[in-house]
């Protein structure tokens, strides 16, 4: 009698022992947003979740798939540019944002400004689609086949997407099941990845700013747009009018895109 309570105990520890190590496993990406956090603290939170995603994309399988995180790279117009993460495989170019964010998110595809709630607050942030789509449009000056690539935003646990209307869009745990799916369209052959992802390692390599530097550009990006300059090729932003109303766009265009919405 006295061994089978014994052994009965010691299974109940083992199941909470167990229970606690699962949950800190589930957990161990989370944080508290309890209030807004510091430029220091959501740059840690940042690196968490973009650490995360990087052990779900894998690394190298030389003709399977080649991953390059963090690229940083110079455009034509010598403008940085960084990209969380960039996973090639025989479905394309995958170029991945990772926004680790608490509380809800509202945005549409179309809009410039998605907002972010957290508790009683309302925050606004670049739609991270369209981040996504310059990240593309840059690179297709070095990789011309632009159908090759694929726009993808992951957010992590602790955000509710249910508010976001893009087909780019998707929670962490959906991830792994997009860049694999085999209802997918194989669009590169290995020796085309091997291609790619060399020409993508070289400007990294070459690029001569580092991650604070391109902050900095960043802020300089902002005030150019606020000051109606294009922050791409430093033209001047003018008022047209589209399908869709009225916005402002470059004047050097077709030759640069960037367009600024009207609030």
């Amino acid at each position: 009698m006295q061994l089978s309570f014994l052994y009965f105990v010691i299974v109940i520890i083992v199941a909470i022992f167990v229970g606690v190590l699962l949950s800190r496993g589930k957990n161990k990406n989370r944080h508290d947003y309890s209030e807004r956090p510091s430029e220091a603290k959501k740059k840690a939170i940042g690196e968490r979740g973009e650490q995360f995603v990087s052990n779900i994309l894998g690394k190298n399988i030389d003709g399977k798939q080649y991953v390059i995180n963090n690229l940083l790279f110079e455009d034509k117009y010598g403008n940085s540019c960084q990209i969380d993460h960039v996973l090639i495989n025989q479905y394309g170019i995958w170029i991945i944002e990772t926004k680790n964010f608490a509380g809800k998110i509202i945005g549409k595809e179309n809009a410039r400004e998605w907002l972010h709630y957290l508790g009683n607050e309302k925050f606004e942030f670049y739609n991270p689609v369209m981040q996504n789509a310059t990240h593309i449009d840059r690179l297709t000056n070095y990789i011309k086949k632009k159908s090759v690539f694929h726009n993808i935003v992951v957010f992590m646990y602790d955000a509710d997407i249910s508010g976001v209307r893009s087909d780019h869009v998707c929670g962490v745990t959906k991830l792994r099941k997009i860049l694999s799916d085999s209802s997918n369209k194989s669009l590169l052959s290995p020796k085309e990845m091997e291609k790619y992802y060399s020409i993508l390692m070289s400007l990294k390599q070459s690029c001569s700013i580092d991650l604070d530097e391109h902050i900095e550009n960043i802020k300089s990006a902002q005030y150019k747009i606020q000051n109606n300059i294009c922050p791409r090729c430093g033209g001047k932003l003018v008022l047209r009018k589209g399908n869709y109303g009225k916005f402002y766009g470059c004047e050097n265009y077709p030759k640069c895109k960037f367009t600024k919405e009207i609030k």
